[in-house]
């Protein structure tokens, strides 16, 4: 198995190389694009892939103890938490760090505060970081990316192919989270008024 710290790299390489080999079989007499287009679009998409890849590893969940929230959590909080974490790891404890403000901004408009817990059973211990989604503790999407990720790799024999795995890893890379634009103010509209009337 790949080491994870050079998956990426590797998953690039093989990914650009593939491309790279079809484009010989490709003929560009009947479309507009020229072989240097063809050529900077790969290495815009090479470029945009390692920016999502390190935008991805410098979110990948990890306990954080600050900002800590000023309100306690209380005990419906609890709750929505242990609910949650036993979705994934059924009769688990589970032990739950101090609650922290701010989310980045790839969990959505709506995330305000975020914590880390360890699902434990006798043989199993998870780590997870979970969000405060509109007012609700769930699964974000940053960590269920990683959730994803983690699991396609576990099951990479039941690819047919290499080539089929490499698609189906890059199709994940694609699907990280983006941040959300904010919702605009409405801009004030100015009425015109005739001369002489209020």
């Amino acid at each position: 198995m790949t080491p994870p710290q050079v998956f990426a790299p590797l998953l690039l390489s093989v990914l650009l190389a593939s491309t790279v080999a079809s484009f010989a079989d490709t003929s560009f007499a009947d479309t507009s694009m020229t072989r240097a287009e063809y050529f900077r679009g790969l290495q815009e998409r090479e470029k945009r892939m390692r920016q999502i890849q390190q935008r991805a590893r410098e979110l990948r969940p990890q306990r954080r103890d600050h900002p800590l929230r000023y309100q306690n959590i209380s005990d419906r909080e609890v709750r929505e938490i242990q609910l949650a974490a036993r979705g994934l790891v059924p009769r688990a404890i589970v032990n739950i760090s101090g609650v922290v403000t701010g989310c980045p901004c790839e969990e959505g408009l709506e995330c305000t505060d975020q914590v880390w817990i360890v699902a434990t059973r006798p043989e199993l211990s998870v780590e997870l970081q979970l969000s405060r989604i509109g007012g609700a503790w769930t699964i974000g999407p940053i960590q269920q990316f990683w959730l994803s990720m983690a699991d396609l790799k576990a099951n990479e024999q039941r690819f047919a192919s290499s080539y089929d795995y490499d698609s189906a890893v890059s199709r994940l890379w694609d699907a990280f989270p983006r941040c959300s634009a904010p919702a605009k103010t409405p801009t004030p509209t100015t009425i015109a008024r005739t001369p002489g009337t209020r």
